[in-house]
């Protein structure tokens, strides 16, 4: 069950964050933009909330070490789009390498998360 849960959390923040870009890109003022630009880390933050309040009640190393790989995948993934919503260029190149270097710490972070998610839906 607690798998499912974790499963089901991680899609969430995803799709929810997916959808603020879906937003961004159909944004037409650059206030729009600032604006939805401010939402995946409140979003990564209000899911993290959610998912303390579930890994609290009975503290285990397992239930922590499932909130730490929800906090990195959330905090890595809002980084991300944060980095390619907050570009000020125009140009889609110098955005592109913009993005790219920010991209292997992501990754990173990423790997980590999912790793540690792997382990607490294993043990």
């Amino acid at each position: 069950m607690e798998s499912f849960l974790a499963t089901l959390g991680l899609l969430t923040t995803c799709l929810l964050q997916a959808a603020y870009w879906n937003a961004f890109r159909e944004a037409s003022s650059p206030y729009s933009r600032t604006a939805i630009s401010t939402y995946p880390f409140s979003c990564s933050l209000l899911s993290s909330l959610l998912w303390a309040a579930y890994a609290l009640p009975i503290v285990t190393p397992h239930r922590i070490l499932f909130l730490l790989a929800h906090l990195i995948q959330s905090f890595s993934l809002s980084a991300l789009l944060i980095a390619l919503l907050a570009s000020d260029s125009s140009s889609y190149r110098l955005r592109l390498l913009q993005v790219l270097q920010i991209l292997p710490p992501v990754a990173g972070l990423s790997i980590v998360a999912l790793v540690l998610g792997y382990y607490c839906s294993t043990s």
